[in-house]
């Protein structure tokens, strides 16, 4: 860029210098670097559809968009889903979808915990979901990180550890479930089996959209929140054939909330 722009720095470059960066920096060529630099970077940039499932959380809800709004990786859209909230849930994820166009909100009659993500699912157009609750926050680098995990190993699912969070007393401790001998290789049956016997914890891991639209993964809807994402998890750990996991932990999962 100073070559190109700055003619004193041109001009008090030894001759050597001047024809060797005419003949490697022209313009040209800086152009089509930039270009080929470009095409790699959204190679390995795609869109990621994050679903938040929302009812009656006007108190925390903020500070899991914001935290997502925080990401060192840009190309993502926020899927809210507003499961009939009668607090001021709606109006908060309008106005952030308002001020930011990566969000978008849909309302819908309450259905339950596992109705809002299907409602997320079947609105997210991204070649990666990932699901972050709405009493819990993430870590700036969990999209950047994940996806290049899940890009350079093709994979169809990476699962994550996470963290343990106390936001009253603000303590943080890591949930220690990911072991360390399923680190650096796909699982085999027996570790994606032990892998479904943890906490299901659908929130800390990122699945390729294609791959949960051909084996038809969703949560249940049956009434009631309770054990609606087990199924999901299990049939998703299961069901891929490329899983790979990491012991880094990029979700604070609130353990003070009694709702």
């Amino acid at each position: 860029r100073r070559l190109m722009s700055d003619g004193d720095f041109r001009r008090n470059l030894g001759e050597k210098s001047r024809i060797y960066c005419s003949a490697n920096y022209s313009r040209e060529k800086t152009l089509d670097a930039w270009e080929i630099l470009l095409k790699n970077t959204q190679t390995f940039n795609p869109l990621v559809s994050v679903v938040v499932p929302a009812y009656n959380v006007e108190g925390t809800v903020s500070a899991t968009i914001e935290s997502l709004f925080a990401q060192d990786y840009s190309n993502f859209e926020v899927l809210c889903i507003d499961d009939g909230s009668t607090d001021g849930t709606s109006a908060i994820l309008d106005a952030f979808a308002a001020k930011d166009g990566r969000v978008r909100v849909v309302h819908k009659a309450n259905g339950g915990y596992g109705s809002a993500i299907n409602a997320g699912l079947a609105a997210a157009k991204g070649e990666w979901i990932a699901i972050l609750e709405s009493d819990d926050v993430c870590r700036a680098n969990m999209l950047s990180t994940m996806v290049a995990i899940g890009e350079r190993e093709s994979a169809d699912m990476v699962k994550a550890d996470w963290n343990l969070w106390w936001n009253k007393t603000g303590d943080v401790r890591p949930a220690g479930k990911i072991n360390r001998s399923w680190r650096g290789h796909f699982l085999t049956r027996m570790e994606r089996l032990a892998l479904c016997c943890i906490p299901p914890a659908i929130w800390s891991a990122i699945y390729r959209r294609s791959f949960l639209e051909k084996h038809d993964i969703r949560c249940l809807e049956t009434p009631g929140a309770a054990f609606q994402d087990t199924s999901f998890n299990i049939k998703a750990i299961l069901s891929a054939e490329r899983l790979v996991v990491t012991q880094d932990a990029f979700v604070d999962y609130r353990q003070d909330n009694p709702s």
